[in-house]
């Protein structure tokens, strides 16, 4: 069973990637866990760049194709 502090814990908060206790003037435990968050935003911003490019080249492409169907 875990076990349970036996008084309240000095003020802290958590690395955002690994979960470490840190102080509460931090955000990250390391600069390696700091890189790691960064690329993985940096990733996430371009998938939705990506996405957002193909949704409006998808719509593009159904308006052309409406109005080439009409012309005919």
């Amino acid at each position: 069973m875990s076990q349970k502090a036996s008084g309240p814990s000095p003020p802290h908060k958590h690395c955002r990637v690994c979960g470490i206790s840190i102080s509460p003037s931090k955000d990250y435990c390391s600069t390696e866990c700091k890189d790691l968050e960064e690329g993985t935003a940096k990733r996430m911003r371009n998938y939705r760049r990506l996405t957002i490019a193909l949704m409006v080249g998808a719509m593009a492409a159904l308006v052309v194709l409406s109005v080439y169907l009409r012309v005919r």
